[in-house]
């Protein structure tokens, strides 16, 4: 219970009277006054809502386990030697974060100009690709209609890569997850058609190669971020 003389109820005091007395008069003045006090006199911080990986408590501890193991195989520069690999969707769409998507004019742009048009099921092509330290596989299309989700795909994967000892649902320690894919910017304008995509995709070809080998070198310190985590989320803390 709080006393009317602690300052704490004085700060929620504030708070209620700004929502009784600000509703009737102007809602944005009563918004903005809640948010001065929260930030002024409690000292709080607004913060996003983050979309991230799944983790239940077995997956925790199998990232956790794992990436030790893999701190242990890979240390001393040894982590140059990997090869990340990844497959990912894009569509004919144009890209959308509203977020950060915005547009500057003096005067209000018409609402046609500002749509960001989205359709069901709209063309897509799945693409492969790979990185290391000082290398970059050129992008390899899968044919349409191959499913590599199923035997045959993690057959390839078995074959080209030990993938026994990658911490299950962990797209934050993977390179062209948390670093590469969002460097092609290939879908910030509609396509016409799939070929148009895949032409409009060649812009793979112009990433740096000291970009990507930044992004490899953030792999030990990603590990040891997961490990002090305890194999929990790590990223946006």
């Amino acid at each position: 219970m709080i006393s009317v003389l602690d300052p704490k109820f004085q700060i929620y005091y504030k708070i209620l009277s700004s929502f009784f007395v600000g509703f009737s008069v102007k809602t944005v003045d009563t918004v903005g006054s809640v948010h001065s006090i929260l930030h002024e006199d409690l000292g709080m911080k607004s913060r996003k809502k983050v979309k991230a990986q799944g983790l239940n408590e077995n997956a925790k501890k199998k990232r956790l386990t794992r990436c030790k193991r893999l701190q242990r195989r890979f240390a001393r520069g040894r982590h140059r030697f990997i090869l990340f690999t990844d497959e990912k969707w894009f569509d004919i769409l144009q890209s959308h974060n509203p977020q950060n998507d915005r547009q500057w004019s003096e005067e209000p742009l018409p609402l046609e100009e500002r749509v960001v048009e989205r359709t069901q099921k709209p063309k897509q092509v799945m693409v492969w690709a790979g990185v290391g330290h000082g290398v970059k596989i050129p992008l390899f299309f899968i044919p349409e209609g191959v499913k590599v989700d199923g035997p045959g795909y993690r057959e390839f994967l078995r074959k080209k890569r030990d993938n026994g000892d990658w911490p299950p649902n962990s797209p934050d320690l993977n390179v062209m997850d948390f670093s590469i894919w969002s460097i092609l910017e290939a879908c910030s304008k509609p396509h016409q058609s799939i070929e148009a995509l895949k032409k409009s995709l060649a812009a793979w070809n112009k990433i740096p190669q000291d970009v990507i080998d930044r992004a490899v070198d953030d792999f030990p310190k990603r590990l040891q971020k997961c490990i002090d985590a305890q194999g929990g989320h790590f990223e946006n803390k």
